[in-house]
């Protein structure tokens, strides 16, 4: 205790007053002055480096959260261990975050903007500058709010590189739909419900693919959750729809599997026909590859409804795409194509001299139930009785006609010109006995 005695010198009093309060400060409240007494006070051991350590608490935890207020000397210790720790992770951390985020970027050939690089290079420096030093820097108020700055830059540039595989992955169902926003197509009659429908989801899909995209890591940082929103709202209108249009395709592939078969048939009579040198030039030839092309087009799905189209945007077994139009109406036109070539055939068949040739030179008596359906132009009924036995013997009866009687009759020429006469309806037989008809003249429904 300071002395009182009024002998004592008052200077020299002053001096040690002075000079306690001095001891006070510099032990950090260790050894205080009160009311002209020193005392010792083993409660406030360590105060500046738990009031530093406080001050700096929100710095501190954008490395460790769970991080807590410092009571006494002892928590603080262990509080600076888990910083320091957490700040080396921070470093790694900081480094994969840069290498994902150019790597990302340079797969649409972008570079990492320099706002961006400068974020990540500062942050990566305060980390490792070590727990001791970032906490004696705080000291400074100015330095603390810059620190803090710094720390929420790269926490949102950090955001989005996490996101990168959900962007990905978001990315990659979009293209899997296969949706493009293009202008409608004519001659398709839908409903306008639903084409609206069709149409809205091919834009929302396009800008959604925009939006995911890489350029969106080469702006500002920003939130993702509102685009993942957006996202699974078009997802599950996606499905729904999907599902819906996917089990009217399935009725329409089988529909048109039997059409498609139907035409395939046609040609390969129009095909043995064409082999017969004494029915004149080939017709529609071009026509073969045309229904090979449009065959391939129908594909009957075996999965039906056990489809999944939220995982899986497209059926497996089909490939159906929302939107896509169906071959039906080329379907029609090549079916129509190979009708009338198949009519100039039956048209020269028909013709009295090589009806005459037949009756004269079928020794065998096979081709007078085909010479009848020749005659009365029946389409179909050539098409199923004219395998290629029958055609070979046909061929071989006009063939050995044509030798017999080259000169004398001009055979071929004679048909070919009937025959097209006849095609164009000058003297052509009725055709009302065809196959029931699996093709419509109107053209039908033929989006999915």
């Amino acid at each position: 205790m300071v002395a009182r005695d009024g002998t004592a010198d008052e200077r020299a009093l002053a001096a040690v007053r002075e000079l306690l309060r001095r001891l006070e400060v510099s032990t950090g409240g260790v050894i205080r002055f009160e009311t002209d007494a020193a005392r010792f006070d083993p409660q406030a051991a360590g105060a500046p480096e738990l009031a530093a350590f406080n001050a700096a608490l929100v710095l501190a935890r954008r490395f460790e959260p769970r991080l807590t207020l410092a009571r006494d000397r002892e928590g603080l210790d262990a509080r600076l261990k888990r910083l320091e720790a957490a700040m080396a992770d921070a470093v790694e951390a900081a480094t994969r975050t840069r290498d994902v985020l150019a790597s990302a970027l340079a797969e649409a050939n972008f570079e990492m903007p320099a706002a961006n690089r400068t974020a990540i290079a500062e942050y990566i420096a305060l980390a490792e500058s070590g727990a001791a030093a970032m906490l004696e820097a705080a000291a400074d108020r100015s330095y603390l709010a810059s620190a803090v700055q710094i720390a929420g830059a790269y926490e949102t540039i950090a955001a989005a590189c996490e996101s990168i595989p959900r962007m990905r992955s978001m990315r990659e169902f979009l293209a899997a739909t296969g949706l493009r926003a293009v202008p409608d197509e004519a001659g398709l009659s839908e409903s306008v419900s639903r084409e609206s429908a069709v149409a809205s989801l091919e834009t929302e899909c396009e800008l959604l693919r925009v939006e995911l995209g890489p350029r969106i890591l080469t702006g500002p940082p920003r939130s993702l959750d509102g685009l993942e929103a957006r996202f699974q709202k078009f997802k599950w209108t996606y499905v729904q729809c999907y599902l819906s249009a996917h089990a009217r395709w399935c009725v329409k592939m089988e529909r048109l599997e039997l059409a498609a078969g139907d035409a395939r048939r046609y040609f390969d009579a129009l095909t043995r026909l064409n082999a017969i040198a004494a029915l004149g030039p080939p017709e529609g030839e071009h026509l073969g590859a045309r229904v090979a092309e449009l065959s391939a087009r129908v594909v009957r799905c075996e999965l039906k409804d056990a489809i999944a189209p939220e995982t899986t945007p497209r059926c497996s077994s089909c490939g159906f795409q929302l939107g896509a139009a169906s071959p039906q109406a080329e379907l029609e036109d090549a079916m129509e194509g190979i009708r009338r070539a198949l009519e100039i055939k039956l048209a020269a068949l028909s013709h009295s001299m090589i009806a005459r040739l037949i009756h004269i030179h079928d020794r065998e008596h096979r081709l007078e139930g085909f010479l009848k359906i020749t005659q009365a132009a029946q389409t179909d009924a050539l098409v199923r009785v004219l395998d290629e036995k029958l055609a070979r013997y046909l061929a071989q009866v006009l063939d050995e006609n044509e030798t017999a009687d080259a000169g004398s009759l001009g055979c071929a020429d004679f048909a070919r010109d009937g025959a097209k006469k006849r095609a164009r309806g000058e003297g052509m037989a009725t055709s009302a006995n065809l196959a029931p008809n699996r093709f419509p003249r109107g053209k039908g429904n033929n989006r999915g």
